[in-house]
């Protein structure tokens, strides 16, 4: 009898069989869902289409049980391309008003409070769902150190993850249209400068963003890749280092990729859970929306900051996800990935103390 493993074959059979592991991996089709949706409400003219069309698209693909998957490297570099696009497009207008950041992150502090008392209320009272469930489920933001806490606690970690994913999926399609609705009102957007450097410069830049990112990732820093990009382009960029700026339309895989990553963290979800869940997660969305609208607007009367700004800044969403979606946007990506990086950090202090009740 014969122990030896089978040979694996020459190195041509190898690479012959390579596109069909990388297509069986999920990564290909997952790209062309999230293309085609993107493309798809870009043709019908919605704001931030290349996110929001693709997530939605391949949100629908992974709970119909196609095979999708996106390697994490992938979706890193897109990171660090979006962050260092940020970087290079704040403008000293945006940053002119700094001073009053400090005061706008107190107005974030009452959104977030008020937020999740409302929320957990409401769960409680009118769903019936057990306090820690409903304790959980309430936390605008902060969905993955949330869900490894909820872990360790007696809520419905199922539901929570149904209901924090409802909330980020609505948040995503619906927001763009309510800021392309407010537009006008909220002021004009800030302009994208254009730059002229070279491609050896422009990879150059890129390289020192990237590995800028890479160590605020190592760090544990939230959304470390994209904000540690961004920052090291503002720095670049603000020192009068270089002009390097890719055109805009080299964004898109960006925001493709975007769009997908947040699409496939609906891969392997009951859509049963998710029918049973829904009236509770949409109604969580429009109130989270309104008690955040609410802050928004007192901010913006009383600071004289964009209300679409302010509106993005303290949606109930990721840090990521909400500060590439100011740069589809035009608005201020700094501003918005500040806010949504202080929410998570604030988080991370107050969830244990709050929520210890209920870890077991």
């Amino acid at each position: 009898m014969n122990d030896q493993p089978t040979p694996a074959g020459p190195p041509a059979d190898r690479l012959g069989r390579l596109p069909v592991a990388i297509w069986r991996s999920g990564t290909p089709a997952a790209l062309l869902i999230g293309a085609a949706g993107g493309a798809g409400f870009c043709l019908l003219g919605l704001p931030a289409a290349w996110i929001s069309g693709a997530m939605v698209a391949v949100a629908a693909a992974a709970l119909a049980g196609a095979v999708v998957d996106m390697p994490g490297w992938l979706r890193q570099l897109a990171f660090m391309v979006l962050g260092f696009s940020m970087g290079a497009n704040i403008t000293p207008a945006a940053l002119a008003r700094i001073a009053l950041w400090p005061a706008s992150l107190l107005f974030l502090a009452g959104s977030i409070a008020t937020t999740t008392l409302t929320l957990s209320a409401y769960l409680r009272i009118v769903h019936r769902w057990d306090p820690a469930t409903a304790a959980f489920s309430a936390v605008p933001g902060a969905f993955t150190y949330l869900l490894a806490m909820a872990m360790r606690s007696r809520a419905d970690v199922p539901r929570v993850a149904v209901t924090q994913l409802i909330r980020l999926l609505v948040l995503t399609a619906l927001l763009p249209l309510l800021l392309g609705a407010l537009a006008q009102a909220a002021g004009a957007p800030l302009a994208a400068p254009t730059g002229n450097a070279g491609p050896v410069e422009l990879v150059l830049v890129l390289a020192a963003c990237g590995l800028v990112g890479m160590i605020c990732e190592r760090l544990d820093l939230p959304a470390g890749t994209l904000l540690g990009a961004m920052f090291a382009s503002f720095l670049i960029h603000g020192g009068g280092l270089t002009d390097a700026r890719l055109p805009p339309g080299l964004l898109i895989p960006g925001y493709v990729v975007t769009g997908t990553f947040v699409g496939l963290r609906f891969k392997g979800v009951s859509l049963r859970l998710i029918l049973e869940t829904s009236i509770a997660g949409l109604v969580t969305v429009m109130l989270g929306l309104i008690v955040s609208g609410a802050f928004a607007l007192a901010a913006a009367r009383l600071l004289d900051l964009p209300l679409d700004q302010l509106l993005l800044a303290y949606a109930p969403g990721g840090v990521d996800v909400m500060a590439i979606m100011a740069l589809a946007l035009a608005l201020d990506p700094a501003f918005v990935g500040v806010h949504h990086a202080l929410r998570f950090l604030a988080l991370s202090v107050v969830l244990p103390i709050w929520l210890r009740r209920h870890i077991e």
